[in-house]
């Protein structure tokens, strides 16, 4: 069950380093993924910096987690995404449900539990 968990953490740390990496180096392109654009020089550096470096380090602190002994820093993303979560939420309370909007909840709830569950699952005995 371990080397399952493993695994699947292992895709979603792929996976947000894979986004923050297409923030960060074609932002229009993964913009259009979160229907979200950038309407001046500005909101390219956003995109970039704030969406990318988001990513990036939740998905280097998933890896980082990955090591032998080192699961509680899987604590890290899960507060991260915990956080998107949240707001997420009261983004479909405030302005209602898109198929976007359920898709991304759907995939941040997976990420959540599969980081919750490597926090706790992966912890050295005695820890």
């Amino acid at each position: 069950m371990n080397l399952i968990l493993r695994i699947l953490l292992l895709l979603v740390a792929a996976a947000l380093i894979a986004t923050g990496l297409g923030f960060a180096f074609a932002p229009t392109r993964a913009a259009l993924d979160f229907s979200v654009t950038a309407t001046a020089l500005a909101g390219l550096g956003t995109l970039r910096a704030d969406l990318g470096g988001l990513f990036l380090t939740a998905g280097a602190f998933t890896f980082a987690g990955l090591r032998a002994g080192q699961s509680r820093v899987l604590a890290v993303p899960a507060v991260l995404i915990g956080s998107i979560l949240a707001l997420r939420l009261l983004h479909l309370v405030l302005d209602g449900s898109s198929a976007g909007a359920l898709r991304a909840t759907g995939a941040e709830v997976v990420f959540i539990l599969l980081l919750v569950a490597g926090y706790r699952r992966l912890r050295p005995s005695g820890a």
